[in-house]
């Protein structure tokens, strides 16, 4: 089967070799098998010493019927493989911990669009969310965990950036050599830039980076570890509000109704004013 050929855009245009190009080719048009039904596909390659994790994007792809008419209407402005490449991009250059990027390309537009987001593979221990699960974690570094991952998200957002999908799942552990653990963030074609008026009004700006932290689901105790550390210790009880806002629907009343029946009991029912007041006591 003769690889096929793509345009492809490469973040630092020295590594734009014809044998890289080739390599990359022959990875997606072998490796990778088109039709597969599955959210995303990702090969994990190495070229001449370094690893390299290659991720297809495609609207055929998803099992979701609402979520195919969404992307197939979404490929005819941007890809979901230069959405990711960008996302990395910004935030790699705003020195926020996360992935280097290394090339997208693209097939098409519509139903049956391709395309490809290459990025330099990362040695893991795996995501927080699998971490947290073990039993043999402790307490600290529970913490820790929590911690590292609101640390981050106050960068993205002070960087002037949004990560829509906040989770514990879209952050990788890597270890470092002196034994603590390094968090990244993942899942970049989440990535999207504050809007000019947000950056204007510090108050609206809050307000919608909130809404990137819509999807915690962690108990009332790490949620007030997290935003303590989010808010360096200055959270007041409206921005929990808002944030609550979020968590809850938003604007959207069909999916007030929907969370009414998804949310977890204990957030359903959870106290903003304790968990201010589990800050306090942090103070």
């Amino acid at each position: 089967m003769q690889p096929k050929s793509f345009e492809w855009q490469f973040y630092k245009p020295a590594a734009a070799t014809q044998g890289f190009i080739d390599f990359l080719n022959q990875q997606t048009s072998i490796a990778i098998t088109p039709g597969i039904t599955d959210r995303h596909q990702v090969i994990s390659c190495d070229f001449e010493g370094q690893g390299y994790i290659i991720k297809r994007f495609s609207p055929s792809d998803n099992r979701r019927w609402d979520r195919k008419i969404e992307l197939t209407l979404k490929s005819y402005w941007i890809s979901g493989a230069e959405k990711s490449f960008r996302g990395a991009r910004w935030l790699w250059e705003a020195g926020i911990p996360g992935i280097k990027p290394t090339a997208w390309a693209v097939h098409g537009r519509g139903y049956h669009q391709v395309s490809y987001f290459v990025y330099e593979r990362i040695e893991a221990q795996g995501e927080v969310q699998d971490l947290l699960e073990q039993d043999s974690l402790s307490v600290q570094q529970e913490r820790q965990l929590i911690q590292d991952m609101a640390k981050i998200s106050h960068q993205v957002h002070q960087a002037g950036y949004r990560h829509t999908d906040i989770v514990p799942h879209n952050f990788l552990a890597q270890q470092q050599p002196q034994g603590q653990i390094k968090l990244l963030l993942i899942d970049t074609d989440k990535v999207e830039k504050a809007s000019a008026l947000g950056k204007i009004f510090k108050r609206t700006k809050l307000f919608f980076d909130l809404r990137c932290l819509r999807r915690l689901r962690f108990s009332p105790e790490q949620l007030s570890l997290f935003f303590h550390q989010y808010f360096q210790g200055g959270t007041r009880l409206r921005y929990l509000q808002q944030w609550y806002f979020w968590v809850r629907g938003g604007f959207n009343l069909y999916k007030r109704k929907k969370m009414r029946k998804r949310l977890p009991r204990h957030l359903l029912k959870l106290n903003l004013t304790l968990l201010l007041g589990q800050q306090s006591k942090k103070d």
